[in-house]
């Protein structure tokens, strides 16, 4: 009923932000141990705030989103200065 699809939805929307969360992740380990900057593929407004919500705390690594619609994307990069605590 009712009550399963929307434990479901709940469920599906945990995983996602999880997923989310990892490839945030590996796009700061990524951009730091390279130094270079990494661009995620288009993400929705949703998702791409789950990324920037991600990293915000990491003083490695900045986020940007670049582009525009449904092809705007988030780039993580170095730090060029460590982020105030």
């Amino acid at each position: 009923g009712a009550i399963a699809n929307l434990i479901s939805l709940l469920i599906l929307r945990s995983a996602r932000e999880e997923e989310l969360r990892q490839l945030a992740e590996r796009a700061a380990e990524e951009a730091v141990a390279g130094g270079v900057s990494v661009l995620l593929e288009p993400l929705s407004s949703a998702d791409r705030r789950i990324v920037h919500l991600a990293l915000v705390d990491d003083p490695r690594v900045t986020t940007e989103s670049q582009g525009f619609g449904a092809e705007k994307r988030i780039q993580v990069s170095p730090a060029a200065e460590p982020k105030p605590t």
